[in-house]
């Protein structure tokens, strides 16, 4: 009897660790999955901010909407998560068919979210935080997204219309030509925002893995009546009908400026057409002198170009984004268009990143380019080491290493912005958070001294802006 009662009684306590066991998974799963906001009013074409709310390393942010009782016609909402400061961390793929948007969190920290209603129809949104177990089974999209960019180059095509890379080589085609196409790049869902991810070979990395990296999938050549008709049906959806155009600098390949365009993209939450121009740089650190004549020679391509993107794509907000040398082939660009008048074509925001050009050519320059636009950005960074090398090998100082007072054009000092660890802090626009978060709200015509991570600096040579210090 003694073993019976023994049994019994170590019977009644597993049954008893069972029962405390469950009832511990039932308040636990109460826990896991929190609303944050509830129905929460969004008007048509406008956007609304969620209250402010903690994440921790794996959390999913799952937003939803619907159109609000008693009206009628299409509706749909974009969503942004953003750092209590500010800074944009995530944004909807607006490519996917889905009923809501996740998002899975890398850091710990204070969120959140806007949702942006791009339907004529007022709407409601909803938050809801997925914790534990419950972030482990979310259903969401696919392991990553599929972003469409657009593309116009003056490259010489691959030889026989090559379908995988190299699509485009490093030689221009004759007679100031350009081609035109689209693209799809693969943004994994792990994405962080400013990084481009890809195989690192300290991690062991030999091959392109789309649940990892940042990978051009898909090139598709497009006649320029297609390309544009193509561009119109994108910005036709849009509130502002906006489209940007991004041109990027030395050493870079097509591959390469696809990559950057669409994470730029993706990470600005960027609701129109993005739109890169790639001039036919080598991609090779050892082909500087090449690269700067035929940035030049590049000039009369990207003109026309964007003379023709403003007559025929649709777009009537188009902003110009230039890095490192591609600021030299926009401000050749824009020093031939003088002389058809300063009207047309006009864009709303010309943002100039780390100019990779003599800051006396940029003072030559800054009249043609600041007639062309409603406001002119520049950015430069005392800490830019591409443009230091650049500097030796030019025998001069470059424009985007110190601060430059031109009139009527905003200069931003960089230096003290957050940029990746593994770069150069050349290419700080699309690798640093705090820069993206600044590129966004300028974009949202929001001009300096409403930006939330810059601080005015006046000096006697006149005003600048400067990021504001952040922890590295």
């Amino acid at each position: 009897m003694p073993r019976t009662s023994q049994s019994l009684s170590v019977s009644a306590s597993m049954h008893k660790i069972v029962l405390l066991s469950c009832a511990a998974l039932l308040m636990t799963a109460a826990d896991l999955e929190q609303e944050i906001e509830k129905a929460a009013p969004v008007a048509a074409l406008m956007s609304a901010r969620s209250k402010t709310f903690e994440l921790k390393t794996g959390d999913i942010v799952r937003v939803g909407g619907k159109r609000a009782a008693g009206t009628q016609g299409d509706f749909g909402i974009d969503a942004y998560v953003y750092t209590a400061k500010g800074v944009l961390a995530a944004k909807d793929d607006e490519e996917a068919d889905h009923e809501y948007f996740e998002w899975k969190t890398a850091k710990p920290g204070s969120f959140y979210v806007l949702a942006r209603n791009t339907s004529a129809v007022d709407g409601t949104f909803d938050v809801t935080l997925l914790r534990g177990s419950k972030a482990g089974v979310a259903m969401g999209d696919a392991d990553y997204a599929s972003v469409k960019i657009y593309y116009a180059t003056n490259r010489v095509p691959a030889p026989a219309g090559a379908s995988t890379s190299p699509y485009y080589g490093g030689d221009p085609q004759p007679n100031d030509a350009y081609t035109t196409g689209a693209a799809l790049v693969t943004i994994p869902r792990v994405h962080e925002m400013g990084e481009l991810e890809g195989p690192a070979i300290y991690k062991l990395e030999f091959q392109q893995d789309p649940k990892k990296h940042v990978i051009l999938s898909k090139v598709m050549p497009e006649a320029s009546a297609t390309f544009f008709s193509d561009i119109r049906d994108r910005v036709s959806s849009t509130p502002h009908k906006e489209a940007f155009v991004f041109v990027h600098g030395f050493n870079v390949t097509f591959e390469d400026a696809a990559r950057r365009t669409a994470q730029i993209s993706y990470d600005l939450g960027f609701a129109g057409a993005p739109i890169m121009f790639t001039w036919p740089s080598k991609g090779s650190k050892l082909e500087y002198l090449r690269d700067v004549t035929v940035a030049d020679t590049s000039a009369a391509a990207l003109r026309t170009f964007l003379e023709d993107l403003s007559t025929k794509s649709g777009a009537t907000t188009i902003h110009v984004i230039a890095h490192s040398m591609g600021n030299r082939v926009l401000g050749r660009a824009l020093e031939t268009m003088a002389e058809k008048g300063p009207k047309e074509p006009h864009f709303r925001e010309i943002a100039l990143f780390a100019p990779d050009l003599d800051a006396e050519l940029l003072r030559q320059m800054s009249d043609a380019i600041r007639a062309r636009a409603d406001r002119v950005t520049l950015y430069s960074s005392s800490r830019d080491e591409a443009l230091d090398l650049s500097r030796k090998l030019a025998g001069r100082d470059r424009a985007g290493q110190t601060v430059q007072f031109l009139p009527g054009i905003d200069s931003v000092d960089a230096s003290q912005a957050n940029t990746s660890l593994l770069g150069l802090a050349h290419s700080y626009f699309g690798d640093s958070s705090s820069v993206l978060g600044d590129l966004y709200h300028l974009l949202m015509g929001e001009p300096p001294d409403q930006r939330f991570g810059l601080e005015r600096m006046n000096t006697a040579m006149g005003v600048y802006w400067r990021f504001k210090k952040v922890a590295r």
